[in-house]
């Protein structure tokens, strides 16, 4: 629990008071190829409004993450902007997260949102050159074309097989 993600809503006693909250933390969550790097450090800008029975907080998470590419294994950084919805309840059970006290941590939704909003498949665009499937070859530096003609054409042999009168 990241002290950073504490946050007091003693002053959130009547529904309907609300409160902006902003939050800086550098964080190091990690899913599959992607990564949340810690700087710059994970920005939350967030509004807790007290409801009956809880509290309910809105807003936007900023960060960056580090995503290797799937198809030419290169990393790449890229911006996460993640719209946050959730709300705190008394007798939370399946509807959101326990409130408890005059305190909240918020890191849980945090990173659960943020997470979840990475890419399964990260790419590095349109542009990407692929998969590198001849050893010692870089296609983001070299041709496909230049490693055909050092390893020639996998179908080579099939050639062979073919009969040339038909």
């Amino acid at each position: 629990m990241a002290e950073a993600f504490l946050v007091s809503i003693a002053d959130l006693s009547q529904p309907g008071d609300s409160r902006h909250e902003k939050l800086v933390a550098p964080v190091e969550w990690s899913l599959a190829m992607s990564r949340l790097m810690p700087e710059p450090a994970l920005e939350a800008d967030l509004t807790l409004q007290a409801i009956s029975g809880g509290i309910m907080v809105r807003g936007r998470v900023t960060a960056t993450a580090r995503h290797t590419c799937q198809g030419c294994l290169e990393d790449f950084d890229e911006v996460e902007r993640v719209e946050v919805t959730a709300l705190y309840l008394e007798d939370a059970e399946d509807d959101g997260y326990q409130l408890e006290g005059d305190g909240i941590d918020l890191e849980q939704l945090v990173r659960d949102e943020v997470l979840l909003a990475l890419p399964m498949v990260p790419s590095c665009g349109d542009d990407c050159p692929g998969v590198v499937t001849t050893p010692g070859t870089d296609l983001n530096t070299g041709s496909p074309g230049e490693t055909e003609e050092l390893f020639g054409s996998p179908f080579d042999v099939l050639r062979d097989l073919l009969d040339p009168g038909t």
